[in-house]
This record gives structure tokens, C-alpha cells and sequence, in this order.
């Protein structure tokens, strides 16, 4: 899967310096000048990380970094001018937020690599939270179907257990597969 960055700037000579710095770690970006446009590429595209250079026109980028930071799993890094860095820093860093101030003092290679490992770290933790979320829907359906078998079948729950993992076991597939057609049969 190809990384995607997304660059948040509204200052063009800012934005090709950052585009031509993701090209050398073979990523590819999106660049737009305004928060508005931002958030509506968040909503259309997964980011790996989102680059938000303060300030934008149409607002300042704090809180588009903050939003970017709690619903999306992307590496988010703020720039902002010395002066509004202490400020900016106590607001957005309590969010996941990192914020480096400009003039860039510190390697901004060392910065993407760090956001890289982040970003590489909450998407395995998406994809593990997604597994449980799957697995609990299935003990879900799972149980309602164990409760509809009791009910029209008259099985006991440890019998009408049984029978959903001796079909599934004969079916070779899942038993929340199988539990869905029985909801299914019964109309649950």
C-alpha cells in the first residue's frame, strides 16, 4: 500500500519544499491550500500524515490538526511561527498532535520518520480493534441464535452451542455464518 500524505498549506513555496521532501520517501501527496478542502479529502482518502502549516486562510490549522488527530489514524504534525509555539504546543499535544515551530530548527527528516513509526503503530492498532469489533458482532449473532434455537427448537443452550460449531465445523466456514441463517430461518 502506497503512503499518503496529505500537505495543508497555503503558502506555495512551503508546499512544493514538503512535496518534494515526501517524494524522497516515496510518498505520495495531496496538497491543499485551505481547512475546508482539508477536511473533506480527510473524509475521502486514508492519510498516513496529514502535514498542517499554519497559517491557512481560511483558519488557523489548530483545530484541523486536532480533528485530523482524533478521527483518523494518520501521523499529524503542526507548524506554526516561534512565537505561537508554546500556545499551540499546551492546545494540540494532549490531542497527539506533534508541533514543531518555524523556522524548522530541527532535521524534519527525523520528524517524518518518528510520525512514520506513529502512524504505522495506530494502524495496527486498527486493524487489531477492527478483528475484536468483528469478533464480538459475531458472539453477538451468535448468541441470539443459540436463544432462537432454545426457543423454536426447544435445545438446551449447551446443545443449541453445539450445533452451531458442529455446522460450522461441517460447512467449513464461520459460526456467525452460520448463526445468521438460523436468524435467518426464524426471522430474527
Amino acid at each position: 500500500m502506497e503512503e499518503k500524505v496529505l500537505i495543508v498549506s497555503s503558502q506555495d513555496r512551503d508546499s512544493e519544499r514538503l512535496t518534494h521532501l515526501f517524494a524522497s520517501f516515496n510518498m505520495q501527496t495531496t496538497v491543499v491550500p485551505y481547512a475546508s478542502k482539508a477536511r473533506r479529502k480527510i473524509l475521502e482518502d486514508d492519510f498516513s500524515l496529514i502535514i498542517v502549516n499554519a497559517p491557512l486562510s481560511d483558519e488557523f490549522g489548530t483545530e484541523l490538526a486536532i480533528n485530523a488527530a482524533e478521527k483518523t489514524f494518520a501521523g499529524v504534525l503542526l507548524f506554526v511561527k516561534a512565537d505561537l509555539f508554546s500556545a499551540t504546543v499546551d492546545k494540540a499535544e494532549k490531542h497527539g498532535v506533534f508541533v514543531m515551530s518555524k523556522p524548522l530548527t530541527a532535521p524534519l527528516n527525523e520528524t517524518v520518520r518518528s510520525l512514520r513509526a506513529v502512524s504505522y503503530r495506530l494502524r495496527s492498532i486498527r486493524r487489531e480493534n477492527q478483528k475484536l469489533l468483528n469478533k464480538i458482532a459475531e458472539m453477538r449473532v451468535v448468541e441470539r441464535a443459540k436463544i432462537a434455537l432454545i426457543q423454536y427448537e426447544n435445545m438446551s443452550e449447551d446443545d443449541a452451542h453445539k450445533f452451531i460449531e458442529r455446522k460450522a465445523m461441517d460447512r467449513r466456514t464461520e459460526k456467525g455464518e452460520i448463526a445468521a441463517e438460523i436468524l435467518r430461518r426464524y426471522g430474527d
